[in-house]
């Protein structure tokens, strides 16, 4: 067996998702990949974890990755850990209606990557979602400093007492929008000084604009929706608004890519505060009532004109962005954030989006984006005529959207937000005399 290596940081992430890069259909493992190979380029040991198979990374940095697959449960050298059966009680207890089978695959992973970074020396414990994984880090990895990322608002809907014991014990509480912050800030005041927000970002040189002087005329224009095919990402709105711009606008078709997937209803109305979801909670009930109803606003006037394309691979996602020529994503719930916006932004198209959640953080109304109320079917149908109806318009918006994109939300900017939380996370109780040792161990070298 090879001689350990101090690794700087061990990347957790939900068992569910998919972190293989040929795979990749949703918003959280594109960031995960992203925040890896960002940090290896800049001379940061990275560690994923994760119950796949080995990853193919594609970097230059490779050297500095490294991918630790962790079993499942019931395999045989896991199976004495699923036996404590109080810690594994104490592991749900937060009213979350977790399964059983995911409590202990998510048990296990915790203890068998934990012990992994006691044994790898690794420096921090980034933790994605899973607050659960905080107190197992803690425990059997004792001298690895905890930073626990939110992409959403669960925590703010489970038990206040459990959850607000795992967040005391992490070093840095971070969201990925001041939204998702300020709602954990005020749910757990007592940790409202450990608790940051880093924004998400994108790879600008994937997401790039593309000349469109040498589009055909005649071509139908596109409208092009990314995201879950689901109520509360006001999909339903949008056919709506498509309807009223196709009685004035012909030569245009909208496509709708993402998974057919609605949620739980508890993790979309977290602070039961969001009115617009009054009308679409039995939607959450009859899942499939939900793809009836939008094929009944489907008339006979949107016959060919609306196409439902299923998941888009990430792969493929900046040839859509670049064939598009507006981007709608019009969601009618607290979004926590908002990746298709800036990658359409970075794309250099116009957007047109809602004011939600952490969406006006992200974009600035009629400089970067035009922006509505959610929910709005008229101000949605308004806001694309009035994109539609002027192709300057559309290339101001789009140009200012990208320099925005490149300014405020590429990668180079936000590894450098999270060098520097690791290492304040690192000093913020070191000796003097120890602080530059606690900082330098985030890299190999």
């Amino acid at each position: 067996m090879g001689e350990s290596r101090a690794i700087g940081v061990g990347l957790l992430y939900p068992l569910w998702i998919d972190l293989s890069p040929d795979e990749i259909d949703s918003a959280m493992p594109v960031v995960a990949l992203d925040l890896a190979h960002g940090l290896a380029t800049r001379g940061v040991g990275v560690r994923l974890y994760s119950q796949g198979e080995r990853l193919r990374w594609k970097t230059s940095a490779e050297g500095l990755f490294s991918h630790q697959r962790v079993p499942r449960p019931f395999d045989p050298v896991t199976n004495r850990l699923l036996r404590a059966k109080h810690a594994l009680d104490a592991f749900r207890d937060d009213g979350s209606e977790i399964p059983t089978e995911s409590v202990l695959r998510s048990f296990s992973y915790g203890v068998l990557s934990a012990l992994d970074m006691r044994r790898q020396h690794i420096a921090i414990a980034h933790i994605n979602i899973f607050d659960h994984l905080i107190p197992v880090v803690r425990k059997l990895s004792p001298r690895t400093r905890i930073v626990f990322h939110m992409h959403d608002h669960k925590q703010t809907r489970r038990d206040k007492k459990v959850v607000g014991k795992r967040l005391s014990q992490a070093h840095a509480i971070v969201g990925c929008s001041e939204f998702i912050t300020n709602r954990v800030r005020i749910r757990f005041p007592e940790v409202a000084d450990r608790c940051h927000t880093v924004h998400n970002a994108v790879d600008t040189s994937l997401y790039t604009p593309v000349d469109s002087s040498g589009v055909a005329k005649g071509r139908r224009r596109r409208l092009v929706f990314v995201g879950r095919i689901s109520p509360e990402k006001g999909v339903h709105t949008l056919l709506e608004a498509f309807q009223l711009v196709v009685e004035r606008e012909r030569d245009v078709e909208l496509e709708l890519y993402g998974p057919d997937i609605i949620p739980a209803l508890r993790e979309v109305d977290v602070t039961k505060e969001t009115h617009s979801l009054e009308e679409i909670r039995p939607f959450y009930a009859d899942p499939p009532g939900y793809r009836r109803h939008l094929d009944a606003l489907i008339k006979p006037s949107l016959q060919g004109r609306v196409h439902f394309r299923g998941p888009l691979l990430h792969r493929h996602a900046p040839d859509v962005f670049r064939d598009a020529d507006i981007v709608v994503f019009p969601p009618i719930w607290h979004e926590p954030f908002g990746l298709p916006a800036i990658e359409a932004m970075a794309s250099g198209k116009p957007v047109v989006t809602t004011s939600v959640g952490g969406i006006p953080e992200i974009v600035r109304d009629r400089e970067t984006a035009l922006v509505v109320e959610p929910g709005n079917t008229r101000g949605l149908a308004a806001a694309l005529m009035e994109l539609l109806t002027s192709a300057e318009r559309r290339a101001t918006l789009g140009a200012a959207g990208r320099e925005h994109v490149k300014r405020h939300f590429a990668w180079n900017t936000r590894i450098d937000d999270w060098l520097l939380l690791y290492e304040n996370v690192l000093t913020q109780s070191a000796k003097p005399r120890k602080r530059a040792m606690a900082a330098a161990s985030l890299s190999l070298t």
